[in-house]
């Protein structure tokens, strides 16, 4: 109830950085991903069901993170990008923006 409270006043704040974390360590948010990289293995469909169930409790997820620039460090990424940044993501540690101009 806490953090539901903060986040609506801070929706990417301290209590949403705490949620990710945990979906992190409970091992959530790599639903989509290889398992080679860290993920279940499973396919588009299933990391759209979580991505879809995810908002239906509200809970926002990191997806340009999950969704463009994982599956992008995967694909084309070094070794050492993939180390590096990989792991991180799916802890909830790391979280990635894109801007355009």
């Amino acid at each position: 109830a806490e953090e539901r409270a903060e986040m609506e006043v801070d929706r990417h704040g301290k209590a949403y950085r705490a949620i990710i974390k945990r979906m992190g360590s409970d091992g959530k948010l790599g639903v989509g991903w290889p398992k080679e990289y860290g993920g279940h293995g499973f396919g588009p469909v299933e990391q759209s069901i979580f991505v879809n169930e995810a908002a239906r409790a509200d809970v926002p997820l990191p997806a340009v993170t999950l969704q463009t620039v994982g599956p992008t460090l995967q694909e084309y990424g070094t070794e050492a990008q993939k180390k590096k940044f990989l792991p991180a993501i799916l802890a909830g540690e790391v979280h990635f923006a894109i801007g355009y101009s």
